[in-house]
């Protein structure tokens, strides 16, 4: 697998960190088992727990040609009746290539991914195919691998792109009419992990204060929103978002960007 098989039209670097950034919003790190039935003369009923590694990506179908811009050798599985796609990785040789080439070298930077990740990461380098029982596997999802990586952090080099990455998986670009019949530009924004967009006000130096959000359910984590509508930081963000140096946004959040700024008036 080499870097070439990805996209041929940008830059690899700008593109891992980008991919790295998306990731902290649709990606699932992944790690399941199924038992595995193994009889011999000494334990005739000898159960194994065979582990599942996997990164996956689930979004709408109206991002199929986003999931097909970014796939190589991996699965994409299509669900007409939920209207919905889904990127899979889940050979060995994949995932230990993705470990080496994207994710330690442009690092996630939300704890959320980060201990999913590890614990991921620490499987798979180690080689852990299977666990002798559910406690057994239950123990190793409780272990904390984020103390164990810390030497793994943030990558300043690669801010810019993981940005836009983040942007075009939990960005909203929309407009609110005023009473003159103009409208005025919002770009919003919500992660689990206040720390993601205080990274991003702080490279934008934007000036709204970011909030907590009321919990839409009782089994809803809570969230946090950083909501900006000020013609000197919606510049900035379209001014960021326009740069022909860095990767840019895909998919339908480029189209949901290209008309919202035709809505400046």
């Amino acid at each position: 697998m080499e870097n070439k098989n990805f996209n041929n039209n940008i830059n690899w670097q700008t593109w891992a960190s980008w991919f790295v950034g998306f990731c902290e919003g649709d990606g699932n790190f992944q790690i399941n088992y199924d038992k595995f039935r193994q009889k011999s003369l000494k334990k005739p009923d000898n159960i194994k727990f065979i582990l599942k590694y996997s990164i996956n990506i689930s979004l709408s179908h109206i991002e199929l040609n986003l999931l097909e811009d970014i796939k190589n050798f991996w699965v994409l599985y299509i669900y007409p009746h939920r209207n919905e796609a889904r990127l899979s990785i889940w050979k060995k040789e994949d995932l230990k290539w993705l470990i080496k080439n994207i994710f330690d070298v442009y690092p996630l930077l939300s704890d959320y991914q980060k201990e999913r990740y590890f614990r991921l990461r620490y499987g798979l380098l180690n080689n852990i195919t299977f666990l002798e029982n559910p406690d057994k596997f239950q123990e190793f999802k409780n272990k904390n691998f984020i103390e164990e990586n810390k030497e793994i952090g943030l990558n300043i080099n690669h801010l810019d792109n993981w940005i836009l990455g983040i942007i075009n998986s939990e960005g909203c670009f929309h407009c609110r009419p005023k009473k003159n019949g103009k409208f005025l530009l919002v770009f919003q924004i919500e992660h689990t992990d206040k720390k993601i967009l205080e990274y991003i006000k702080l490279r934008f130096k934007f000036t709204p204060t970011i909030y907590e959000r009321a919990k839409r359910s009782l089994n809803q984590k809570k969230t946090y929103s950083l909501y900006i509508s000020s013609k000197s930081n919606i510049s900035t963000l379209i001014e960021f978002c326009d740069n022909p140096s860095f990767n840019g946004l895909l998919g339908n959040k480029k189209i949901q960007f290209e008309n919202w700024k035709r809505a400046i008036n």
